[in-house]
């Protein structure tokens, strides 16, 4: 089954052009991060930039994409920081749960107000329509 037809069916609300632009950019971005964090990390706290990605994955793709990437930050900081391989297995196993945990939630936060919105507009047009008719 392709890809864009697996994304397609959980539901993702953006094309196809974007959901290609979408893990680029963020598949991007956690490169950068991670390749910083190796080489740096040990002098700066690197952690915190792991969350640009994985909110603009829980933007663009949603629930799913803040999952996602939020346990890919998580594998990545745990395999490219040298300050989490000095903390332990169960330290880094509580920073991929806890990228994914926030990328779930910014991404059904992100859900909640795509819904909201549609809900507004139909509304509105409902509102337009009464009036038209009166």
């Amino acid at each position: 089954m392709p890809a864009a037809a697996t994304i397609e069916a959980m539901g993702c609300p953006v094309k196809k052009t974007q959901q290609v632009v979408g893990v680029a950019a963020v598949t991007a971005t956690l490169v950068v991060i991670g390749l910083v964090d190796a080489f740096w990390g040990s002098a700066f706290p690197f952690w915190l930039a792991y969350f640009v990605p994985i909110s603009l994955a829980a933007f663009v793709f949603e629930i799913w994409g803040g999952l996602i990437a939020g346990g890919g930050a998580g594998a990545l900081l745990a395999f490219c920081s040298p300050a989490a391989q000095n903390w332990g297995t169960e330290f880094s196993v509580t920073w991929v749960v806890g990228f994914a945990a926030w990328g779930g939630v910014a991404g059904y936060f992100r859900q909640q107000a795509r819904a909201f919105r549609e809900i507004t507009e139909q509304l509105r047009a409902q509102e337009h329509l009464r009036d038209a008719l009166m």
